[in-house]
């Protein structure tokens, strides 16, 4: 059973609960409820597509399903999250998918190995980043406006390729005054990675504690 697409756009309802008999959320289906401020995903959706619920800027709690795999392009942009826990399960999260939510800490699972452009962009609350160990790339204006950061915490003790080696993945942040966390034996890999060696302080860590 899935959720089609528009199903729920610019509705004035207040809370959303996804029953487990639904597999799939369509593209944009609560896009634009603005007086949602809350939303619970049942356990059986595997996918949420694009734009599901951008715009809803009202929107401060989500609950989402260990077994779900994929969160579309702008899937929750422009909320009012400040925190969001991203299943172990997810392994597609697509482009602007977090962006422009006051977002205090976001953790990416070992599930994911792409972080797509513009993921957490203008998520200027944004003090503490976590990505797992199977990250390979991060993609332009990723953390663009992250004014915020403090702390960036690698669990990949290979530097993630940068799409953009510009600088624009943190453009507008000043990494000088960031810490960047890395897994025991790879500072010297991140010391001469490019970007990544703009960070104030680089310091290894055991993953495992």
């Amino acid at each position: 059973i899935s959720i089609g697409d528009y199903a729920f756009f610019s509705s004035y309802i207040s809370s959303v609960k996804i029953p487990d008999t639904v597999e799939n959320i369509g593209w944009a289906a609560f896009q634009n409820c603005k007086k949602i401020t809350e939303v619970s995903v049942g356990a059986n959706v595997s996918v949420i597509e694009g734009s599901a619920f951008s715009n809803c800027s009202s929107l401060k709690s989500v609950k989402l399903p260990e077994g779900l795999l994929s969160i579309g392009d702008y899937a929750f942009s422009e909320c009012a999250l400040e925190n969001i826990t991203i299943p172990k399960t997810v392994c597609v999260l697509g482009k602007t998918a977090f962006r422009w939510n006051p977002l205090l800490e976001i953790v990416v699972p070992n599930s994911i190995a792409k972080i797509d452009d513009e993921v957490f962009d203008r998520c200027k609350s944004l003090s503490s980043v976590t990505i797992g160990n199977a990250v390979e790339s991060i993609g332009k204006h990723a953390f663009w406006y992250c004014t915020n950061l403090k702390e960036f915490i690698s669990l990949t003790s290979t530097p993630p390729v940068l799409v953009d080696e510009n600088g624009a993945t943190f453009a507008d942040v000043d990494l000088s005054k960031a810490t960047l966390y890395v897994p025991q034996g790879s500072k010297e890999k991140y010391e001469q990675a490019a970007v990544w060696n703009t960070f104030g302080k680089i310091v290894e860590i055991n993953p495992t504690n």
